[in-house]
């Protein structure tokens, strides 16, 4: 996929992502979303996203300006249409709670951070291991990010985790209409995970505390496999599924807070 592609429609005030994110993008992002901002007067923002994923560095640039506008009271809808892909994905799952939205033909893929290395590159088994404690420094703060993220939106983590218990009992009662609407694969599976979910879900409510929920996203994203769009709306990492009128919020609990101010990576 080649260099994401950043467009504004000024009257919706709607912010299209269209390809890779790098350094670049990352800027014409902010310049974009500054200019619906404090020229369109726009309060309330839809990221439309259409991406394979990028680069670290320039997510957070962009997640950055996200943050600084939110401190004004600036809210952002999210919205993948086929693809939403490592950083893309986390940049899809940091929209409001309630308000974060795929098709049924978006591809879903969250997963722990990569370093390419190019041909005829050397490194030492010392320099491995650095790179390596890096790489897991990066992951646990996009996780922490997420989480802290959602705990806000929702209140705080007993109302995020009702939120999530809700929805895996609405997955497994209706695991079989959800296959044939072709947001998942296999009834059986899903029932399997639904129920996996639950328990850590059931895990955070118990122990008033996020931890089995970031240890659980933790172990999924190591898998870099790519995620159902039922599991994804289990784990409240989306809302809704276009065309699938199922899968909605469950819980009636409202944010206790004004719009997030801690979204950073």
């Amino acid at each position: 996929m080649p260099n994401a592609v950043i467009s504004i429609n000024e009257r919706a005030g709607l912010l299209k992502l269209n390809g890779t994110i790098c350094q670049e993008a990352a800027m014409d992002f902010r310049e974009r979303l500054d200019l619906l901002v404090r020229y369109y007067q726009h309060r309330h923002l839809t990221l439309h996203i259409n991406s394979n994923g990028g680069e670290v560095g320039s997510l957070r640039y962009m997640l950055d300006g996200m943050r600084l506008h939110r401190q004004d009271g600036i809210t952002f809808a999210t919205v993948a249409s086929f693809s939403a892909c490592s950083a893309a994905a986390v940049l899809l799952a940091s929209g409001e709670p309630r308000r974060r939205s795929v098709s049924r033909q978006s591809s879903l893929l969250f997963h722990h951070s990569r370093q390419r290395i190019e041909p005829g590159q050397m490194i030492t088994a010392d320099g491995a291991l650095r790179l390596a404690g890096m790489l897991s420094q990066v992951d646990a703060a996009f996780e922490q990010a997420i989480v802290a993220h959602l705990t806000e939106g929702f209140g705080d983590i007993v109302s995020l985790a009702e939120e999530g218990e809700a929805r895996c009992r609405l997955v497994q009662a209706r695991a079989d209409d959800l296959v044939q609407q072709q947001v998942a694969l296999e009834a059986g599976r899903l029932f399997t995970a639904a129920e996996n979910m639950q328990t850590m879900w059931a895990s955070c409510l118990d122990r008033r505390s996020a931890e089995p929920y970031t240890a659980f996203l933790r172990s999924r994203f190591a898998t870099d496999d790519w995620m159902e769009l039922v599991d994804a709306y289990a784990l409240v990492l989306i809302d809704t599924v276009d065309q699938v009128p199922a899968l909605l919020p469950q819980a009636a609990h409202q944010p206790q807070s004004p719009p997030h101010q801690r979204l950073v990576a």
